[in-house]
This record gives C-alpha cells, structure tokens and sequence, in this order.
C-alpha cells in the first residue's frame, strides 16, 4: 500500500512540473521564433533550451492520450522523475528515442496507443515533426539495441 501511495504521488508531481515545464517551452519556442537566425543545414545537434537548470529539447504531444509533456536533452533516473528526456538521437537523424517513466501522466498509458494514432515532437526551433503509430511492441529493459536499431 505504501509503494502505491508513494507511485500515485510521485506521478502527481510528475504530471504538476510536466504542465509548467511545457508552458516554459512554448514560451521559448515561441521567442524563438521571433529571433532570426542562420540554421545550418548539416548540423545535426538539436537546439537545447535551460528551464530550472536543465536542458530542454522540446516537448513530445499524444492527443489520443491527451499528453503534452517536455522533453529534457539528456537523460538519467533522476531526470525520469521529472519528465521525459532524450535517450538517444535526433530529430534531424531521424533516430530520436524518448524514455519516459511509466507514471499515469507520462509514458504510462503509450501501450493504448494504435496504429495510426498520431504523435508529434516539437523542438525549440518550433520544428514540429509528425509521427504515426505503425505498431505497438512491448520490449524487455535488456532489449537497448533494437531501440537504437529499428
């Protein structure tokens, strides 16, 4: 019971920080916006953003769950608890993986996801990026290769 109690508050938090931590970065996207700047097309490192003292690459939207939440640039356990970060890659690689804890307010509730729902990044150069759900696939936490790889 006690485990519970603590999963149900730390979600909580979780969900509190990721809907101000989000606004943050809409804010900047949209300052950022304003700035004009030379981008060069070969530089394959995405633009980071410092909101309370971490890094921010974007924020990831799953409207068919409802979810907007930030996306920090680097990732570790502590970071977990916060929001989800970067795990590995880019957006102009092609090859941008986000982990998440499995709380009910962040990647809890992807395994509901469908083929052909929609997921969309947005970076803090207010590039949006449209993704769609091809399938649903359960991995074991050994399985760091076929994330990279597939």
């Amino acid at each position: 019971m006690g485990l519970l109690l603590y999963n149900n508050h730390e979600s909580s938090k979780a969900q509190e920080s990721s809907e101000v931590l989000v606004e943050s970065i809409r804010l900047s996207i949209a300052e950022n916006e304003l700035e004009e700047s030379i981008v060069d097309p070969f530089d394959e490192e995405m633009t980071i953003k410092e909101i309370d003292g971490y890094g921010y690459i974007g924020y990831i939207s799953v409207p068919v769950l409802e979810l907007d939440l930030p996306v920090m640039s680097d990732w570790d356990y502590s970071r977990l608890k916060i929001s989800p970060c970067r795990y590995y890659g880019s957006t102009k690689t092609d090859n941008l993986v986000i982990a998440a804890h499995n709380y009910k307010f962040h990647f809890g509730y992807l395994g509901h996801l469908q083929p052909g729902d929609m997921v969309i990044f947005t970076d803090m150069d207010a590039n949006i990026i449209y993704y769609t759900v091809d399938s649903v696939e359960l991995l074991q936490p050994t399985d760091v290769d076929k994330v990279k790889d597939s």
